[in-house]
């Protein structure tokens, strides 16, 4: 099936993250090291993170939750520069979760793929294309609402509640549920045997329904 003239091809996509990620030049954002097309394909180099993703972290950890909260407040801090970074530039991620979220044995934190992300501009601070991943898009852009920054505040979230629980909010649900209990239902309590008072309201701070009362990273 033929593409849309109005939709980027897979390797217009993949110049367009390199480029960002160059653009941005951050040390909480992976690094780029090489891109080049050979053989009509499309190679991208990336910095090596030992680690791999949080995602792996997590379900590694699963059932034991053998990882700190000073671990969490560690990666939550350096995912929070990444943020902060993209935003000071006026960049919306749009698809924080812990599978975007890889880690090295030196103990670094960065953001990966981009390629959801967007620009704002001064004619346009808001956006309203649905993007992301559905367990961690926030409730305006499930009620197809404009929206700006805080939407990365909620997946950022959704990420927290994950380190303490080992998955996101309403991860059993799908489909119109998925929706409504995102948009109408509180997310839910973290072991308060396991984990202190101040994580779970972070989690609820950034996971408020009512985008003007969520958490900002400045």
């Amino acid at each position: 099936m033929a593409l849309r003239k109005d939709k980027p091809s897979l390797e217009q996509l993949i110049i367009n993250e390199a480029a960002l990620l160059s653009f941005l030049n951050s040390e909480n954002l992976i690094n780029v090291v090489e891109i080049f097309k050979y053989k009509s394909r499309i190679w991208m180099f990336m910095e090596y993170m030992d680690y791999a993703s949080q995602e792996k972290i997590i379900l590694k950890d699963k059932k034991s939750r053998q990882y700190s909260e000073k671990f969490c407040q560690w990666t939550l801090y350096q995912v929070a520069l990444g943020i902060h970074s993209m935003h000071s530039q006026d960049v919306l991620h749009r698809d924080i979760k812990s599978d975007n979220i890889l880690s090295n044995s030196n103990g670094e934190v960065k953001i990966a793929d981009l390629g959801f992300s967007a620009f704002l501009t001064d004619d346009q601070q808001q956006r309203k294309t649905k993007r992301g991943t559905l367990n961690w898009i926030s409730p305006e852009i499930h009620r197809g609402e404009v929206y700006s920054k805080e939407i990365d505040v909620w997946s950022y979230g959704c990420y927290a509640f994950e380190l303490a629980t080992g998955q996101p909010p309403f991860c059993r649900l799908d489909g119109e549920e998925l929706v409504h209990a995102v948009i109408n239902t509180h997310h839910g309590q973290i072991d308060d045997q396991r984990w202190s008072s101040d994580f779970q309201d972070f989690i609820d701070k950034c996971l408020m329904k009512n985008k003007d009362e969520r958490f900002t990273i400045k």
